[in-house]
């Protein structure tokens, strides 16, 4: 016998649903220097959505010139740089910080890959 389903909700939007609140809930506090920032998957998808658009309109000298060479965060089978992302994401890191694996943790603990490479 065939069940019915729940809803005639099609499978895509449900997957498309669940995947936007898991987004939206991880937030996680990190501090850099002497500020204490909390840090979320929304607010670094968003980042990533302000680098898409700068690499659209053609990349500025100041994101050329900050770009790391030895670890990117892939998403959506894309590299991007992490410190780039924390000056980009809403009310983002200002001021000079370092890199490295303090930067990196920030986007394993929120689930992001992180891996070395030079950008393509």
């Amino acid at each position: 016998m065939a069940r019915e389903p729940v809803a005639n909700i099609p499978l895509r939007v449900l997957k498309y649903a669940l995947r936007r609140c898991f987004e939206a809930v991880i937030t996680l506090s990190y501090k850099f220097g002497d500020r204490k920032y909390s840090i979320s998957r929304e607010a670094i998808v968003s980042a990533m959505n302000e680098v898409d658009g700068k690499v659209d309109r053609a990349l500025p000298e100041a994101l050329i010139s900050r770009r790391g060479s030895k670890y990117f965060v892939w998403w959506r089978k894309k590299p991007y740089p992490p410190k780039e992302l924390l000056r980009l994401m809403p009310n983002g890191l200002v001021g000079p910080f370092s890199g490295g694996n303090a930067t990196n943790q920030v986007f394993r603990d929120l689930e992001f890959y992180v891996g070395k490479g030079k950008y393509p």
